[in-house]
């Protein structure tokens, strides 16, 4: 038994003898449907056959417990309710009887007002949302909650319309039920000003035109790439019967007319070959299939809609169509082995390719045999707990052949499992040498990996100690080659020696990232060496004509835009930069 099964008995009042069942997390007590602990259906009435059922947001798990009105026979009267409990951890459920009134038992007056006021509530929030919020979609307003009322009120004759306005407090409630019960009234414009104010609707609809302006432009384009055959800027997701393109709403609008006929054109031509693509698919699965049921013996059941990557069954039995043999290939166990084979996978394409098919079917039943021996190897061995070796195989337990192998292993398997111990310690073996060997030339390559790091340290220093020996202009290289940092470059200088002596009258040097596509200043600023090239050539005719001077802004890789705010004496500035003429000069002889 199962939830379906619980959910058609309290369909059918159907609760057993001591009225309780369950299955799972689904439970029918008494008039009760519980999904977990919240309730989810109950019978208020059995002898006029009227039901509740919630229909509120629930969890994934539990909107697999809901009811719904097909799961009713004919002739009750079922009732959408969502009631916000403070018992169950602030969960919906849709208990009536037994929530609000001393006596539980029967389908009262009051239970049938309290239902009356959550459908008008419900068309009350609903209005609520048009004088809140400013979506567009607020005022779609769904009175099919009213037909609820109407069904509940002609149902009992005690339970009316006037009796609800006389038991109602809340007076926009009243007010609300009173004009939906005229037909006429029944309009979301009327009610609304009717409720909050006169043109509270107008000042929705002025507040929302720009929404639906963007709906209509929507559906408009959607409609003209419908027609081109193309797929719509505002579609995610991809249509068969449209072609997708990286076209915007924008760039449609510009298209001409040829434009937009060859674009149909070249649409018209995509949607055939998508459509041969499909057929062809279809004709792979179909041949596929038909091959694995001729040479396994199994039937594929499946839809034959086209999509690649449909893997094949897990092959547990094999039919030998030459000699009539079976092959039992049920894996002994959840896991795998890697140094020998316990599942058969059959290759579609590899068969379709296959010159003589007649040998490849041959190979494949080898393959099976050999699957086969494997299987029943593991199988004996694990039933009979055969003993095991102390050290492992790529994570594999190795067995071996003692007195109690001797003893336990039948006749009949004997010789299957010795041959399976012997290609299990023939494996380990050479796999021992592999590793072994592996580990030489791995300790080998790290020798060499020292050796080269030590020649590259040794180079560095004697290019460092190159630099030092040039003075003041090779501390600079220090830096500019990537030798160290921009401190430590100035800490090799002679002490008398100031910064701006340093950074040439500035207070940063300039040098080549290390991937050759950027210039770096000292300050830890990247630009892009296009954008360089250009910028040197305004520099320039700044050097030549200081007076043409005009900031500008420059594009960083990782700081965002720096304004270049002066050019005087032959200096750059810009934030806190200050970059010499003659150190753009330099550098930008090394790019061009």
């Amino acid at each position: 038994m199962d939830r379906h099964d619980i959910m058609h008995r309290f369909a059918n009042l159907k609760a057993g003898r001591n009225g309780h069942i369950s299955a799972g997390n689904v439970k029918y007590e008494g008039r009760n449907y519980y999904s977990y602990g919240t309730i989810f259906g109950q019978w208020l009435d059995v002898k006029k056959r009227v039901v509740a059922i919630f229909d509120g947001p629930t969890s994934i798990s539990s909107g697999k417990h809901k009811l719904t009105w097909a799961t009713f026979p004919g002739g009750v009267h079922v009732f959408p309710l969502d009631f916000e409990g403070s018992y169950s951890y602030g969960w919906h459920h849709c208990n009536l009887i037994g929530a609000w009134a001393d006596d539980d038992s029967d389908f009262k007056l009051n239970h049938r007002m309290i239902m009356i006021r959550h459908y008008v509530r419900r068309i009350y929030n609903q209005l609520r949302n048009i004088r809140d919020l400013s979506r567009k979609d607020d005022a779609n307003v769904n009175f099919g909650s009213w037909m609820y009322v109407e069904e509940l009120c002609g149902l009992y004759r005690d339970t009316s319309i006037s009796k609800y306005l006389k038991w109602e407090k809340d007076k926009e409630l009243k007010k609300l039920a009173k004009m939906l019960n005229d037909d006429e009234e029944r309009n979301v414009a009327v009610l609304v000003d009717a409720l909050f104010g006169e043109g509270t609707f107008l000042a929705y609809m002025n507040r929302t035109e720009k929404s639906r302006k963007a709906e209509r432009t929507r559906e408009k384009m959607v409609a003209i790439c419908h027609r081109l055959g193309i797929q719509s800027p505002y579609e995610n997701v991809w249509f068969g019967s449209y072609m997708p393109t990286k076209l915007k709403t924008k760039d449609i609008r510009k298209l001409t007319p040829a434009e937009r006929l060859d674009l149909h054109f070249k649409a018209l031509e995509y949607i055939s070959r998508s459509n041969e693509e499909q057929t062809r698919q279809r004709k792979y699965f179909k041949g596929k299939d038909r091959a694995f049921q001729y040479i396994t013996g199994i039937k594929v059941e499946r839809d034959y809609y086209p999509r690649w990557g449909c893997s094949m069954p897990i092959i547990n039995s094999v039919h030998n169509m030459f000699t009539g043999r079976d092959y039992n290939l049920a894996r002994p166990c959840p896991g795998y082995l890697t140094w020998c084979d316990i599942e058969v996978n059959f290759d579609y394409d590899q068969f379709r390719n296959s010159e003589n098919k007649e040998e490849w079917i041959r190979n494949f039943y080898a393959k099976c045999e050999e699957v086969e021996r494997n299987v029943r190897a593991i199988s004996t061995l694990r039933k009979i707990k055969a003993h095991t070796k102390d050290k492992r195989c790529c994570g594999n337990v190795l067995y071996v052949i003692d007195d109690y192998f001797e003893a336990n292993v039948p006749m009949g398997e004997r010789d299957v499992c010795v041959d399976f111990i012997r290609r299990q310690d023939e494996y380990s073996h050479n796999y021992e040498l592999q590793t072994r060997a592996e580990e030489i030339a791995r300790a080998k390559r790290e020798e060499e990996r020292k050796r080269e790091i030590e020649y590259r340290q040794k180079i560095k220093a004697e290019q460092i100690e190159e630099c030092r020996s040039r003075g003041l202009d090779g501390c600079r290289d220090l830096w500019r080659n990537h030798f160290m940092e921009i401190g430590n470059a100035l800490c090799f200088c002679n002490k008398d020696v100031d910064d701006a002596e340093f950074f040439f009258g500035g207070n940063v040097l300039l040098r080549l990232s290390l991937s050759g596509n950027a210039i770096e200043t000292s300050k830890h600023i990247s630009i892009p060496v296009e954008k360089c090239k250009k910028m040197w050539k305004i520099v320039q005719k700044w050097h030549n004509d200081p007076s043409s001077f005009k900031p500008c802004e420059i594009n960083t890789l990782s700081s965002g835009k720096y304004t270049i705010v002066s050019y005087k004496d032959d200096i750059l500035t810009s934030g806190c930069h200050q970059i010499p003429y003659m150190e753009m000069e330099r550098v930008m002889s090394m790019v061009n």
